[in-house]
Parts: structure tokens; sequence; C-alpha cells
């Protein structure tokens, strides 16, 4: 992950604003992407990060896109 490719998810996500449910989905999925990267990283922050990943065990129904 580097800037260009952030920046290059947030304009497809712009382009597709128009279609919520695809919007969404790939917005997700660029925030859980993120989120995982810094899980990998072994400062505090990657705690922070894995502690948050954690939520996925939790058995609740989802409302996603």
């Amino acid at each position: 992950m580097d800037r260009d490719y952030i920046e290059r998810e947030i304009k497809a996500i712009a382009d597709i604003a128009a279609d919520d449910e695809s919007a969404h989905s790939r917005e997700d999925r660029l925030r859980a992407w993120f989120i995982w990267s810094l899980s990998q990283r072994t400062d505090e922050i990657g705690e922070l990060a894995k502690l948050i990943l954690t939520t996925d065990k939790i058995d609740f129904a989802r409302w996603c896109a």
C-alpha cells in the first residue's frame, strides 16, 4: 500500500458514488485492508489494529453492501 494506491482507490470510489452499494462495498474493503496492513506492524499501532480486527469474530448480522 502506498499513497498512489490509496488515491486511486479513493478516485475509484468517487467514480462509482452514484451506485451506493458498490461505493460502500469498495470503501469498506479499502478501510479493512488499511487496518489489516497496520496490524502487520510490531509497534503499539500494530497491536491496536490487531485488537480492532478481533471484532470479526463477534457473531452479529452485519448490514453491508
